[in-house]
């Protein structure tokens, strides 16, 4: 039995951290931080997206929207500009999400006037378009997991975030990931029946902007230097040609993704359900007042097939077989 997600954890940490980021405990601390110094009125972000994304704007009371998505997973253009024409005296920046490692467009070049920030929690600085603002994480279940960690790339005063508290030692993190691996490709038959479908987001977090030290910055660079994503990248296309279309979303061929999400719920241990996601789709039901079709099917109909170095094609014939006969 495989884990729905075995993330890339690299044990060297001796390099160099680049001074073109700034670096957090979480990601959810640098949009924090982020959002406290641009101004903006009003932020649009996706119908579905990570809940720890709606909790940062409502500890900052900032006003927002939500975004339908189409079907390759990127934003509805369409849906994004009747949103614009209604905020269109509000100053606005956009939260441009890849999910799953899924391509954004270059919304940019699209819409010069709006603050562009690309939420790459799930993806990688490679990946980055013309943003004004791009967000990293290295959590526990991302492509790369140093157990904690995120990423600002984008042009802000540094003396700020100089002038932040800092965490002064990385062990407890270091430790906790090496063990996370192992235990994930040792031990996920007996772990899966404790923490399987039993996610659960508490809005209460605490989010106080913190710096990481130098030597978990160096950890964090030096696994983003040496993550190679070829195998992913092989599972990702071989998922593409193996899985029936119609199960299939819009997904571009040659890219590491994630996960890969399929039209269908499939009973396993080895898939996940992302059912935080529903918190968020659901306060977006409230918000827009209408369904949000790209972004209910993700929540209630799909389930995301494991892609990491312990898929085997065995195992992809395992999942295929389930889709077909479920």
């Amino acid at each position: 039995m495989i884990p729905p997600l075995y993330p890339f954890t690299m044990y060297n940490f001796f390099g160099k951290y680049s001074k073109n980021f700034f670096y957090f405990r979480q990601a959810r601390e640098s949009l924090y931080f982020l959002l406290e110094l641009i101004p903006a009125d009003v932020v649009l972000i996706p119908s579905y997206t990570c809940p720890s994304v709606l909790n940062v704007l409502k500890k900052l009371y900032i006003d927002y929207d939500f975004i339908d998505l189409d079907w390759n997973l990127d934003l509805n253009l369409k849906d994004l500009n009747n949103m614009i024409d209604k905020y269109q005296n509000k100053k606005i920046a956009l939260l441009a999400t890849s999910l799953f490692n899924a391509p954004v467009r270059n919304y940019k070049r699209l819409y010069p006037n709006l603050v562009i920030i690309e939420d790459l929690s799930q993806s990688l600085p490679k990946y980055r378009q013309n943003s004004d603002f791009a967000i990293y994480s290295f959590g526990k279940g991302k492509l790369i997991s140093t157990y904690g960690g995120g990423i600002l790339e984008g042009c802000l005063e540094r003396r700020v975030y100089d002038a932040l508290p800092s965490e002064k030692s990385f062990v407890s993190d270091y430790i906790s990931a090496i063990l996370q691996k192992h235990l994930l490709k040792y031990g996920w038959r007996f772990l899966s029946y404790f923490y399987h479908h039993r996610q659960q987001y508490h809005f209460e977090q605490k989010i106080e902007p913190t710096k990481i030290c130098n030597k978990k910055k160096n950890w964090i660079t030096n696994s983003i230097l040496n993550y190679n994503s070829k195998y992913r990248r092989k599972i990702s296309n071989i998922y593409l040609e193996a899985i029936p279309k119609d199960l299939l979303f819009d997904l571009t061929s040659g890219r590491d993704y994630m996960r890969m999400p399929v039209k269908k719920r499939i009973d396993s241990r080895e898939v996940s359900y992302m059912q935080n996601y529903k918190i968020v789709y659901e306060e977006a039901l409230k918000k827009r007042g209408k369904k949000l079709e790209v972004a209910e099917c993700l929540v209630n109909d799909c389930s995301f097939l494991p892609i990491h170095e312990l898929v085997k094609e065995k195992d992809i014939q395992r999942f295929i077989n389930l889709l077909k006969n479920n």
